[in-house]
Protein backbone atom coordinates (compact mmCIF):
# COMPACT_ATOMS: atom_id res chain seq x y z
CA UNK A 1 0.00 0.00 0.00
CA UNK A 2 1.05 3.64 -0.31
CA UNK A 3 2.79 5.12 2.67
CA UNK A 4 0.73 6.41 5.59
CA UNK A 5 1.85 9.91 4.60
CA UNK A 6 -0.17 9.45 1.41
CA UNK A 7 -3.38 11.54 1.39
CA UNK A 8 -5.37 8.37 0.76
CA UNK A 9 -3.80 6.61 3.76
CA UNK A 10 -6.28 7.86 6.38
CA UNK A 11 -9.20 7.39 4.02
CA UNK A 12 -8.18 3.78 3.46
CA UNK A 13 -7.77 3.17 7.22
CA UNK A 14 -11.26 4.58 7.83
CA UNK A 15 -12.68 2.40 5.08
CA UNK A 16 -11.12 -0.75 6.56
CA UNK A 17 -12.29 0.20 10.06
CA UNK A 18 -15.86 0.42 8.79
CA UNK A 19 -15.67 -3.27 7.91
CA UNK A 20 -14.09 -4.32 11.20
CA UNK A 21 -10.37 -4.01 10.41
CA UNK A 22 -8.31 -1.85 12.78
CA UNK A 23 -5.00 -0.33 11.63
CA UNK A 24 -2.01 -1.50 13.72
CA UNK A 25 1.20 -0.24 12.15
CA UNK A 26 3.22 0.19 9.04
CA UNK A 27 6.21 -2.09 8.46
CA UNK A 28 8.31 -1.39 5.39
CA UNK A 29 5.97 -1.71 2.42
CA UNK A 30 3.30 -3.39 4.53
CA UNK A 31 0.36 -2.01 6.47
CA UNK A 32 -0.90 -4.30 9.24
CA UNK A 33 -4.58 -4.51 10.22
CA UNK A 34 -6.30 -6.73 12.77
CA UNK A 35 -9.75 -8.01 13.62
CA UNK A 36 -11.11 -10.36 16.29
CA UNK A 37 -12.20 -13.78 15.11
CA UNK A 38 -15.65 -13.43 16.70
CA UNK A 39 -16.34 -10.25 14.73
CA UNK A 40 -16.29 -12.24 11.47
CA UNK A 41 -14.86 -9.29 9.54
CA UNK A 42 -15.14 -9.94 5.80
CA UNK A 43 -12.12 -10.60 3.62
CA UNK A 44 -11.62 -7.30 1.80
CA UNK A 45 -9.44 -8.52 -1.05
CA UNK A 46 -10.74 -11.71 -2.61
CA UNK A 47 -9.46 -11.30 -6.16
CA UNK A 48 -6.49 -13.69 -6.17
CA UNK A 49 -5.19 -12.39 -9.50
CA UNK A 50 -5.06 -8.90 -8.03
CA UNK A 51 -3.37 -10.23 -4.89
CA UNK A 52 -0.77 -11.98 -7.04
CA UNK A 53 -0.18 -8.77 -8.97
CA UNK A 54 0.20 -6.79 -5.72
CA UNK A 55 2.69 -9.28 -4.28
CA UNK A 56 4.65 -9.23 -7.55
CA UNK A 57 6.26 -5.95 -6.47
CA UNK A 58 7.51 -7.64 -3.31
CA UNK A 59 8.82 -10.59 -5.32
CA UNK A 60 10.68 -8.23 -7.63
CA UNK A 61 12.30 -6.47 -4.67
CA UNK A 62 13.30 -9.75 -3.01
CA UNK A 63 14.67 -11.06 -6.29
CA UNK A 64 16.98 -8.07 -6.67
CA UNK A 65 18.10 -8.36 -3.06
CA UNK A 66 18.73 -12.10 -3.45
CA UNK A 67 20.81 -11.68 -6.59
CA UNK A 68 22.83 -8.95 -4.87
CA UNK A 69 23.48 -11.18 -1.84
CA UNK A 70 24.48 -14.11 -4.06
CA UNK A 71 26.81 -11.88 -6.05
CA UNK A 72 28.45 -10.72 -2.81
CA UNK A 73 28.83 -14.35 -1.67
CA UNK A 74 30.54 -15.27 -4.93
CA UNK A 75 32.79 -12.20 -4.64
CA UNK A 76 33.78 -13.06 -1.06
CA UNK A 77 34.36 -16.70 -2.00
CA UNK A 78 36.60 -15.67 -4.91
CA UNK A 79 38.54 -13.29 -2.64
CA UNK A 80 39.07 -15.99 0.00
CA UNK A 81 40.11 -18.59 -2.57
CA UNK A 82 42.40 -16.03 -4.18
CA UNK A 83 44.11 -15.35 -0.84
CA UNK A 84 44.41 -19.07 -0.17
CA UNK A 85 45.88 -19.77 -3.61
CA UNK A 86 48.63 -17.21 -3.14
CA UNK A 87 49.19 -17.76 0.57
CA UNK A 88 52.60 -19.18 1.47
CA UNK A 89 51.40 -20.20 4.93
CA UNK A 90 47.88 -21.53 4.36
CA UNK A 91 48.23 -24.58 6.61
CA UNK A 92 49.90 -22.46 9.29
CA UNK A 93 46.95 -20.05 9.03
CA UNK A 94 44.59 -22.97 9.64
CA UNK A 95 46.72 -24.20 12.53
CA UNK A 96 46.66 -20.77 14.16
CA UNK A 97 42.97 -20.27 13.36
CA UNK A 98 43.19 -17.28 11.00
CA UNK A 99 41.90 -19.22 7.98
CA UNK A 100 39.12 -20.69 10.14
CA UNK A 101 37.85 -17.16 10.77
CA UNK A 102 37.65 -16.64 7.01
CA UNK A 103 35.64 -19.85 6.72
CA UNK A 104 33.26 -18.62 9.42
CA UNK A 105 32.71 -15.39 7.50
CA UNK A 106 31.98 -17.44 4.39
CA UNK A 107 29.55 -19.63 6.38
CA UNK A 108 27.72 -16.49 7.51
CA UNK A 109 27.41 -15.34 3.91
CA UNK A 110 26.06 -18.76 2.92
CA UNK A 111 23.43 -18.52 5.68
CA UNK A 112 22.37 -15.02 4.60
CA UNK A 113 22.22 -16.18 0.98
CA UNK A 114 20.13 -19.25 1.89
CA UNK A 115 17.73 -17.08 3.90
CA UNK A 116 17.31 -14.67 1.00
CA UNK A 117 16.70 -17.52 -1.44
CA UNK A 118 14.12 -19.11 0.86
CA UNK A 119 12.25 -15.80 1.23
CA UNK A 120 12.24 -15.24 -2.50
CA UNK A 121 11.07 -18.79 -3.28
CA UNK A 122 8.31 -18.51 -0.66
CA UNK A 123 6.92 -15.38 -2.32
CA UNK A 124 7.16 -17.01 -5.76
CA UNK A 125 5.24 -20.04 -4.52
CA UNK A 126 2.60 -17.75 -3.01
CA UNK A 127 2.15 -15.93 -6.32
CA UNK A 128 1.88 -19.25 -8.19
CA UNK A 129 -0.69 -20.51 -5.67
CA UNK A 130 -2.79 -17.37 -6.04
CA UNK A 131 -2.69 -17.57 -9.82
CA UNK A 132 -3.75 -21.22 -9.56
CA UNK A 133 -6.80 -20.26 -7.49
CA UNK A 134 -5.50 -21.27 -4.05
CA UNK A 135 -6.28 -18.50 -1.53
CA UNK A 136 -3.90 -17.41 1.22
CA UNK A 137 -4.27 -19.50 4.37
CA UNK A 138 -4.42 -16.92 7.15
CA UNK A 139 -4.42 -19.68 9.77
CA UNK A 140 -1.26 -21.43 8.60
CA UNK A 141 0.93 -22.52 11.56
CA UNK A 142 3.71 -19.99 11.87
CA UNK A 143 5.03 -20.43 15.41
CA UNK A 144 6.90 -23.68 14.69
CA UNK A 145 8.70 -22.15 11.72
CA UNK A 146 9.50 -19.07 13.77
CA UNK A 147 11.09 -21.20 16.50
CA UNK A 148 13.09 -23.19 13.96
CA UNK A 149 14.34 -20.00 12.33
CA UNK A 150 15.27 -18.61 15.74
CA UNK A 151 17.24 -21.74 16.62
CA UNK A 152 19.10 -21.74 13.30
CA UNK A 153 19.86 -18.03 13.55
CA UNK A 154 21.05 -18.37 17.16
CA UNK A 155 23.29 -21.27 16.16
CA UNK A 156 24.98 -19.28 13.42
CA UNK A 157 25.35 -16.23 15.65
CA UNK A 158 26.96 -18.31 18.40
CA UNK A 159 29.16 -20.24 15.97
CA UNK A 160 30.36 -17.32 13.91
CA UNK A 161 30.31 -14.66 16.59
CA UNK A 162 31.92 -16.99 19.12
CA UNK A 163 34.61 -18.04 16.67
CA UNK A 164 35.24 -14.47 15.54
CA UNK A 165 35.78 -13.39 19.15
CA UNK A 166 37.30 -16.52 20.67
CA UNK A 167 40.14 -17.13 18.19
CA UNK A 168 41.69 -13.62 18.26
CA UNK A 169 40.96 -13.43 21.98
CA UNK A 170 42.93 -16.61 22.63
CA UNK A 171 45.71 -15.45 20.30
CA UNK A 172 46.08 -12.23 22.28
CA UNK A 173 45.63 -13.52 25.83
CA UNK A 174 47.37 -16.91 25.60
CA UNK A 175 50.81 -15.59 24.66
CA UNK A 176 53.90 -15.81 26.83
CA UNK A 177 57.13 -13.95 26.04
CA UNK A 178 59.98 -14.56 28.46
CA UNK A 179 63.73 -14.61 28.68
CA UNK A 180 65.29 -17.99 28.05
CA UNK A 181 66.41 -19.87 31.15
CA UNK A 182 70.10 -20.35 31.85
CA UNK A 183 72.33 -21.67 29.11
CA UNK A 184 72.35 -25.18 30.58
CA UNK A 185 68.58 -25.38 31.24
CA UNK A 186 67.15 -27.60 28.50
CA UNK A 187 63.69 -28.15 29.98
CA UNK A 188 61.82 -26.27 27.24
CA UNK A 189 60.73 -28.19 24.08
CA UNK A 190 63.06 -26.05 21.95
CA UNK A 191 66.64 -26.58 20.82
CA UNK A 192 69.14 -24.70 22.97
CA UNK A 193 72.60 -23.54 21.91
CA UNK A 194 74.18 -25.64 24.67
CA UNK A 195 72.69 -28.78 23.05
CA UNK A 196 74.30 -27.80 19.75
CA UNK A 197 77.64 -26.33 20.80
CA UNK A 198 78.27 -28.79 23.66
CA UNK A 199 80.94 -26.50 25.02
CA UNK A 200 81.16 -25.59 28.73
CA UNK A 201 82.73 -22.25 27.77
CA UNK A 202 79.47 -21.11 26.12
CA UNK A 203 77.92 -18.03 27.69
CA UNK A 204 74.87 -15.96 26.86
CA UNK A 205 75.37 -12.87 24.71
CA UNK A 206 72.81 -10.53 26.21
CA UNK A 207 71.14 -7.56 24.56
CA UNK A 208 72.85 -4.30 25.49
CA UNK A 209 69.45 -2.55 25.57
CA UNK A 210 68.08 -3.23 29.06
CA UNK A 211 65.08 -0.90 28.77
CA UNK A 212 62.77 -3.84 28.00
CA UNK A 213 62.03 -6.68 30.38
CA UNK A 214 62.55 -9.23 27.60
CA UNK A 215 66.00 -9.82 26.13
CA UNK A 216 64.99 -10.13 22.48
CA UNK A 217 68.27 -11.85 21.65
CA UNK A 218 67.53 -14.63 24.13
CA UNK A 219 63.81 -15.18 24.46
CA UNK A 220 61.07 -17.68 23.77
CA UNK A 221 57.47 -17.08 22.78
CA UNK A 222 54.72 -19.56 23.60
CA UNK A 223 51.54 -19.07 21.60
CA UNK A 224 48.04 -20.52 21.48
CA UNK A 225 47.06 -22.21 18.23
CA UNK A 226 43.73 -23.74 17.27
CA UNK A 227 45.18 -26.95 15.82
CA UNK A 228 48.35 -27.24 17.91
CA UNK A 229 48.96 -28.41 21.47
CA UNK A 230 52.15 -26.37 21.72
CA UNK A 231 53.67 -23.66 19.56
CA UNK A 232 57.01 -22.03 20.33
CA UNK A 233 59.30 -19.51 18.72
CA UNK A 234 62.74 -18.86 20.18
CA UNK A 235 65.95 -16.98 19.59
CA UNK A 236 69.28 -17.44 21.39
CA UNK A 237 72.67 -15.74 21.05
CA UNK A 238 75.77 -17.17 22.69
CA UNK A 239 79.45 -16.34 22.89
CA UNK A 240 82.69 -18.23 23.56
CA UNK A 241 85.31 -15.64 24.43
CA UNK A 242 88.21 -18.06 24.00
CA UNK A 243 87.37 -18.71 20.34
CA UNK A 244 87.22 -16.52 17.22
CA UNK A 245 85.42 -16.74 13.89
CA UNK A 246 87.61 -18.32 11.25
CA UNK A 247 87.28 -15.30 8.98
CA UNK A 248 88.76 -13.08 11.69
CA UNK A 249 85.55 -11.09 12.16
CA UNK A 250 85.69 -11.30 15.94
CA UNK A 251 84.82 -13.47 18.90
CA UNK A 252 82.86 -16.63 18.10
CA UNK A 253 79.16 -15.92 18.80
CA UNK A 254 76.80 -18.66 17.54
CA UNK A 255 73.04 -18.14 17.25
CA UNK A 256 69.98 -20.32 16.86
CA UNK A 257 66.40 -19.45 15.90
CA UNK A 258 63.63 -22.03 15.88
CA UNK A 259 59.92 -22.59 15.42
CA UNK A 260 58.51 -25.65 17.16
CA UNK A 261 54.91 -26.83 16.69
CA UNK A 262 53.26 -29.87 18.28
CA UNK A 263 50.14 -30.41 16.19
CA UNK A 264 46.86 -31.97 17.29
CA UNK A 265 46.75 -33.95 14.03
CA UNK A 266 49.74 -35.85 12.69
CA UNK A 267 48.38 -35.59 9.14
CA UNK A 268 49.15 -31.87 9.08
CA UNK A 269 52.80 -32.32 10.09
CA UNK A 270 54.48 -32.97 6.72
CA UNK A 271 52.41 -30.40 4.77
CA UNK A 272 53.15 -27.81 7.45
CA UNK A 273 56.88 -28.63 7.39
CA UNK A 274 57.06 -28.19 3.63
CA UNK A 275 55.19 -24.92 3.96
CA UNK A 276 57.67 -23.65 6.59
CA UNK A 277 60.46 -24.83 4.32
CA UNK A 278 59.09 -22.91 1.36
CA UNK A 279 58.34 -19.75 3.35
CA UNK A 280 61.20 -19.44 5.83
CA UNK A 281 63.78 -21.45 3.94
CA UNK A 282 63.96 -18.93 1.07
CA UNK A 283 64.19 -21.59 -1.70
CA UNK A 284 63.98 -18.97 -4.46
CA UNK A 285 66.89 -17.03 -3.02
CA UNK A 286 68.86 -20.23 -2.58
CA UNK A 287 68.16 -21.23 -6.17
CA UNK A 288 69.52 -17.85 -7.27
CA UNK A 289 72.65 -18.61 -5.27
CA UNK A 290 72.72 -22.12 -6.81
CA UNK A 291 71.99 -23.74 -3.46
CA UNK A 292 69.06 -25.79 -2.23
CA UNK A 293 67.66 -27.84 0.61
CA UNK A 294 68.60 -31.51 0.67
CA UNK A 295 66.07 -34.10 1.79
CA UNK A 296 67.65 -36.84 3.88
CA UNK A 297 66.48 -40.26 4.97
CA UNK A 298 66.76 -40.75 8.70
CA UNK A 299 64.81 -43.35 10.65
CA UNK A 300 64.44 -40.99 13.57
CA UNK A 301 62.28 -38.63 11.51
CA UNK A 302 59.27 -38.82 9.21
CA UNK A 303 60.71 -35.96 7.17
CA UNK A 304 64.09 -34.24 7.24
CA UNK A 305 65.49 -31.54 4.99
CA UNK A 306 68.63 -29.45 5.55
CA UNK A 307 70.58 -26.66 3.95
CA UNK A 308 74.25 -26.11 4.75
CA UNK A 309 76.24 -23.08 3.67
CA UNK A 310 79.57 -22.19 5.32
CA UNK A 311 78.70 -21.49 8.98
CA UNK A 312 74.95 -21.43 8.31
CA UNK A 313 72.57 -24.35 8.75
CA UNK A 314 68.82 -24.67 8.33
CA UNK A 315 66.91 -27.79 9.34
CA UNK A 316 63.25 -28.73 8.88
CA UNK A 317 62.26 -31.94 10.64
CA UNK A 318 59.07 -33.88 11.41
CA UNK A 319 58.39 -36.74 13.81
CA UNK A 320 54.79 -37.84 14.37
CA UNK A 321 52.94 -34.59 15.23
CA UNK A 322 56.10 -32.57 15.98
CA UNK A 323 57.47 -30.04 13.50
CA UNK A 324 60.55 -27.86 13.81
CA UNK A 325 62.21 -25.31 11.57
CA UNK A 326 65.62 -24.29 12.88
CA UNK A 327 68.20 -21.79 11.67
CA UNK A 328 71.67 -22.04 13.18
CA UNK A 329 74.76 -19.93 12.64
CA UNK A 330 77.93 -21.44 14.00
CA UNK A 331 80.53 -24.17 13.53
CA UNK A 332 78.71 -27.17 15.00
CA UNK A 333 78.40 -30.10 12.61
CA UNK A 334 75.00 -30.65 10.96
CA UNK A 335 74.87 -34.15 12.48
CA UNK A 336 75.18 -32.64 15.96
CA UNK A 337 72.23 -30.34 15.33
CA UNK A 338 70.15 -33.18 13.87
CA UNK A 339 71.00 -35.41 16.84
CA UNK A 340 69.89 -32.65 19.22
CA UNK A 341 66.55 -32.36 17.41
CA UNK A 342 66.03 -36.14 17.43
CA UNK A 343 66.77 -36.29 21.14
CA UNK A 344 64.42 -33.38 21.88
CA UNK A 345 61.60 -34.99 19.88
CA UNK A 346 62.10 -38.26 21.72
CA UNK A 347 61.99 -36.64 25.17
CA UNK A 348 58.94 -34.41 24.56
Amino acid sequence: FPGIEDPLGQQQKDFYKKYGWEFVTKYGKFCVYRSRDDENAPELHTDMEEQAHTIKELEKSLRGLTFFVLAMIVLIMVMILWMWMFSNTLILDFVEGNAVQQMLVFALEIYVGATSLRSWFSIRRLIDDLKSGHPINHYAPWKKRRYINFIITAFFILLIGGGALLIPGMQVTQVTERNLPTVTDNSLPIIRLSEIEQDVRLERLEDSDTSDEVDWQNYYRSEWALLADQKYESSEHGIIYEENWKDGSGIYSPTVHSKVIFLRSQKLAKPLAKELLAYYGRPKELAYEKERFETRKDGRFDFLSIHVSDASLQVCAVKNNKVIFLSYYGYAKPETVIDAIAKKFKNT
